[in-house]
């Protein structure tokens, strides 16, 4: 058996690896060149709509863009906690693109069931914490290809807490609106 053989085979093997994690590293680390955009979250959430069931909010979200280049939001992912209860997971795709240098104002939806929330008797307001994370698309086409084969997804976290008034809107009811007791 010929020595050569082995060695040539591991040393083809190795330069693979060292390749390989080079690559990474430059892809990984060249898709960072773009800031995240900032998130700040209003802490009083907008009640929607109040059912004899469930109640919808909205949590509103501004958006900074700190880059020279616009970002493609792609898509929030979130959880809502009331009382300490997850009551409300969320997906939620923008659709939009964030310009250059731009601020953007979204709602992200929120529906609270009653029993979830393991309320008897629905309080007046209630406190709310959100936690999740935004995933975004930076402008090269390289970071394009590595998020849609879910190598790199660039992604900004937040977390807020806020208080939502519950009886600031009508009671729906199936036969029409009734005002909230």
């Amino acid at each position: 058996m010929s020595r050569r053989g082995p060695d040539n085979t591991f040393a083809r093997f190795r330069s693979f690896g060292s390749a390989t994690l080079a690559l990474v590293a430059v892809f990984a680390g060249g898709c960072q060149l773009y800031p995240s955009p900032k998130v700040e979250i209003d802490p009083t959430g907008q009640l929607v709509e109040r059912s004899e069931e469930a109640v919808r909010f909205d949590i509103v979200l501004t958006l900074e863009n700190p880059n020279k280049e616009p970002l493609e939001l792609r898509e929030f992912r979130y959880s809502v906690n009331v009382d300490g209860r997850r009551v409300f997971q969320g997906r939620f795709d923008p659709g939009a693109n964030l310009a250059a240098g731009a601020t953007k104002r979204l709602e992200l939806p929120a529906v609270v069931r009653y029993e979830a929330a393991g309320w008897t008797d629905v309080p007046s307001a209630t406190e709310w914490r959100l936690d999740g994370h935004l995933v975004y698309l930076e402008p090269e086409r390289l970071a394009e290809v590595l998020l849609d084969t879910g190598i790199y997804r660039p992604r900004v976290g937040f977390r807020a807490t806020g208080d939502v008034d519950l009886g600031a809107v009508p009671m729906v009811i199936q036969s029409g609106i009734q005002s909230a007791p």
